[in-house]
């Protein structure tokens, strides 16, 4: 009895044993794949149309202004100033769609334009939507612009935003006007409109603390309007609001409204002439590197073909050297060779011993 008890012990623990060598020699499950990473924007195209008067467009940093035509394009980092002459005018297409018309005695710099890869021509003026989401912001220095914002991409982050040194309007696809203007009969005093005859728009404000307030819908044909008191820096230009903001909302004023429609008449004429071809994508930049890293190995494939040739001949010509007296590498088998084959040496006559000796 003890005997069986003793032996099935020594099983359980033989079993035991077995499972746990299973167990650490099972590999651990594969972790699960990491998400894949959103593709990163590339820089928007912005094309220059309608080009009327004096208009400029200078870098950021260096400031040097050069003349602005038509189908010049337009980089962020830019600033698009046009003349204080009466017909001075440029409208700007975007290629998420939207178009902005700058005014006359204006400053628009393109603070940042991001977008997502297309993959296909873009024809703006067919455009209802953007054909991909993207992130537009400007800021107006001076002056006024009309825009029209192609349905934005809301859910997939997309935003439109153009910002004064007093307050800012946020779209959301819409046709608009922003004006920021001192008013040259009262000095430190800005007026600025925002006006949407349709759309989405909110505005927000700068206070005295410089901080921005909660932002205010804009409904369809109606404006606001803001009036500041505000103190510039003679060294930055930096504008901050020194009393609290006026804030009227009123009806668009037919002069206005007359002046939306013509820009957006203007706008339609442009984007007509504006089709932009598709983006590099990152699958075409994975392509080309494949490409030439499979013609480098080519090359390094011939390479080793032609070493090994170079080898070949270099075995021959040892051959050819054994054969040659005066080779170099085979000297010392060539005086070995001589020392054989020289004549042999005149023998001694034998002579004759006795006994062991020598």
């Amino acid at each position: 009895m003890l005997r069986k008890f003793a032996f099935w012990i020594f099983a359980f623990g033989l079993f035991t044993s077995f499972v746990a060598d299973l167990v650490a020699q099972t590999p651990p499950p594969a972790p699960a794949p990491a998400p894949a990473a959103a593709p990163a924007k590339i820089a928007g195209i912005i094309t220059a149309k309608l080009v009327k008067g004096t208009v400029t467009v200078q870098d950021n940093i260096a400031k040097i202004p050069r003349p602005l035509q038509d189908n010049d394009q337009v980089k962020a980092g830019e600033t698009v100033i046009t003349g204080k002459n009466h017909d001075s005018s440029v409208v700007l297409v975007f290629s998420n769609g939207a178009t902005v018309t700058l005014k006359t005695d204006s400053e628009l710099n393109i603070e940042e334009f991001l977008q997502d890869a297309w993959d296909t021509s873009l024809n703006i003026s067919e455009m209802t939507a953007e054909p991909t989401s993207s992130t537009t912001n400007l800021h107006l220095a001076r002056g006024e612009l009309i825009g029209k914002v192609a349905k934005l991409n809301k859910e997939k982050g997309s935003s439109f935003n153009v910002q004064t040194p007093v307050g800012a309007a946020g779209i959301r696809g819409t046709t608009f006007r922003v004006v920021f203007r001192p008013d040259p009969q009262n000095p430190g005093h800005y007026t600025f409109t925002v006006s949407k005859p349709e759309g989405d728009v909110h505005v927000t404000m700068q206070n005295a603390t410089g901080t921005a307030t909660a932002p205010v819908a804009v409904a369809d044909n109606r404006e606001i309007v803001v009036e500041v008191q505000a103190t510039v820096n003679p060294t930055t230009g930096q504008i901050t609001v020194t009393a609290p903001a006026q804030v009227v909302t009123q009806s668009i004023p037919p002069v206005t409204a007359a002046a939306i429609s013509t820009a957006a008449v203007q706008a339609v004429q442009a984007a007509k002439e504006v089709v932009i071809p598709p983006a590099p994508t990152q699958s075409n930049t994975t392509t080309n590197s494949n490409t030439t890293t499979n013609n480098s190995t080519t090359s390094t494939t011939d390479n080793s073909s032609t070493n090994n040739n170079t080898s070949n001949t270099s075995d021959n010509s040892s051959t050819t050297n054994n054969n040659t007296s005066n080779s170099t590498n085979n000297t010392s088998n060539t005086n070995n060779n001589n020392t054989t084959t020289s004549p042999p040496a005149v023998q001694a006559p034998p002579r004759t011993t006795t006994g062991a000796g020598g």
